[in-house]
């Protein structure tokens, strides 16, 4: 009980004063404005979600066609699984339709004002639920050697969600929203409790 008490505190306070919700690999600046009061959030209790442009087989020669698609889907649903399981809200994958959130896989520049960097550095941007125009959309930048010799897709994902949902950056490494890329310190993405208080504060507690 303490120790979520002292989380509330943590997330109430500390709140970093970072510009943005990209993420690249240490604590950096970054350029996407980032509010620290209200970013919005998703309306409504079913949020739907999808990948609108997968990763480039041509980029990864490690990886088949199948397997990469496989590997990028099975991403994204354990980190939507992750904020569901906390939350009162259903998440429904909706492939072939435009959804609330939408992973794009792109490289430079890319139709926003926020171009890409190539390998190293940035990993990936979101814009938050009261974005006019890009409302809920994660890019991952398709440059970076995703998989499990490479950049870890599977925590990149779960903290991207994170600020589609409408979360910012959290002061402490051992958040999900930590705005230091964890690599695979975290081989399975988990939330701390100051994530969980951060993400029940927009969309209410968990009800079974």
């Amino acid at each position: 009980m303490l120790s979520f008490l002292l989380s509330l505190l943590q997330f109430i306070y500390l709140q970093p004063l970072f510009s943005s919700p990209i993420c690249r690999r240490g604590l950096t600046r970054t350029t996407i404005p980032e509010e620290t009061t209200n970013n919005g959030r998703l309306e409504g209790k079913i949020i739907h979600y999808r990948i609108a442009h997968y990763s480039r087989k041509e980029l990864h020669q490690n990886m088949d066609e199948m397997k990469l698609k496989e590997y990028v889907d099975n991403a994204l649903r354990k980190a939507i699984k992750l904020w569901e399981d906390v939350i009162n809200v259903q998440f429904i994958e909706l492939p072939h339709t435009k959804a609330n959130i939408e992973v794009i896989f792109t490289t430079f520049y890319h139709g926003d004002e926020y171009p890409f960097d190539g390998k190293g550095n940035e990993l990936a941007h979101t814009f938050y639920p009261n974005d006019i125009i890009w409302h809920g959309q994660i890019h991952i930048d398709d440059s970076e050697p995703w998989g499990p010799s490479g950049r870890n897709l599977n925590w990149v994902m779960a903290h991207e969600v994170g600020h589609a949902l409408g979360l910012v950056h959290i002061n402490d490494d051992e958040s999900l929203m930590t705005s230091h890329y964890q690599g695979f310190q975290q081989a399975i993405p988990k939330l701390h409790p100051c994530d969980i208080v951060a993400i029940q504060s927009l969309y209410g507690w968990f009800v079974l």
